[in-house]
C-alpha cells in the first residue's frame, strides 16, 4: 500500500510538473509574441511601407524635375521697353506699343516693323537688344531702308526742301519752329494759327465755336431803353 501511494504521488507530481512546464512555455510564447507585436508596431517592419511611399514620392518629384527640364523655359517678358526715349508697354504687341511714340501711326508702325524684319504681332517685352537697335535705326533714318516718301510726316521741309521724318521731341521742336516762323511772316496759315482758327478751309459758323476766337458771331439783341 505504501509503495502504491508513493507511485501515485510520483505520477501526480510528474503530471503536475509537465503541466507547469507547458504553462510556463505558453507564457513565454505569449510574452515573445507580444514583444514581437510591439516590435512590429514600433520596429522597421512597419516603417517599410512608409519608406516605399517616400520612395514613390521621391520618384514623382524626380519625374516632375525631369519634366520641368524637358519643358521649354518661359521667356522673361519685360514690362517696360524704352525705345527713342519713350517707355513702351511690354505686354502689348510691337505694332500697337510703337504708336505711343510721337510721329508713329498705326500704318507706319507696321511698315517700320517689316523693314526691321520683326513680326508686328510679337510681344514688346520679348524683343532682344539687337532688334531694338534695328528698330531705332529704322525710326531715325527711314529713307535709308527704302521707305516711300508719302509715308514720311514732313515732306518738303521749308528749310531744306527735303522729305524727312521726325519722331518724339524732334517732331515737337520742328513743328514749333515752323509755326513760329509762319506767325512772324504773317502768312495766311500763320495768321490763322495766331487767331486760333482752322487752317484747312473748314467752316466756322457751326464748328470751332468753343475756342477764344469765333469765326461768325451773332449779335445779341440789346434791351430797349425806357
Amino acid at each position: 500500500m505504501h509503495e502504491t501511494s508513493v507511485s501515485n504521488f510520483s505520477t501526480k507530481n510528474l503530471v503536475n510538473g509537465e503541466k507547469m512546464d507547458k504553462e510556463e512555455k505558453s507564457k513565454k510564447d505569449k510574452t515573445e509574441v507580444n514583444k514581437e507585436e510591439k516590435k512590429e508596431k514600433i520596429g522597421p517592419q512597419n516603417q517599410a511601407p512608409k519608406e516605399k511611399i517616400i520612395e514613390k514620392k521621391g520618384d514623382v518629384k524626380e519625374i516632375k524635375k525631369d519634366f520641368k527640364k524637358e519643358a521649354p523655359e518661359e521667356e522673361h517678358i519685360l514690362e517696360i521697353v524704352r525705345i527713342l526715349s519713350t517707355d513702351l508697354n511690354g505686354k502689348l504687341n510691337i505694332k500697337n506699343s510703337l504708336r505711343k511714340i510721337k510721329g508713329v501711326s498705326f500704318v507706319t508702325s507696321k511698315i517700320f516693323c517689316e523693314k526691321a524684319h520683326i513680326n508686328p504681332e510679337k510681344i514688346t517685352g520679348k524683343l532682344k537688344d539687337n532688334e531694338i537697335k534695328k528698330l531705332e535705326e529704322v525710326l531715325k533714318n527711314p529713307k535709308k531702308f527704302n521707305i516711300p516718301n508719302y509715308i514720311l510726316n514732313l515732306r518738303k521741309n521749308p528749310y531744306t526742301g527735303n522729305d524727312e521724318h521726325f519722331t518724339g521731341v524732334e517732331l515737337q521742336m520742328e513743328t514749333r519752329k515752323i509755326l513760329g516762323d509762319m506767325r512772324k511772316l504773317g502768312s495766311y496759315v500763320g495768321m490763322r494759327h495766331r487767331y486760333g482758327l482752322p487752317v484747312r478751309g473748314q467752316r466756322t459758323r457751326s464748328s470751332f465755336r468753343k475756342s477764344k476766337s469765333v469765326g461768325v458771331s451773332k449779335k445779341r439783341p440789346t434791351p430797349d431803353k425806357k
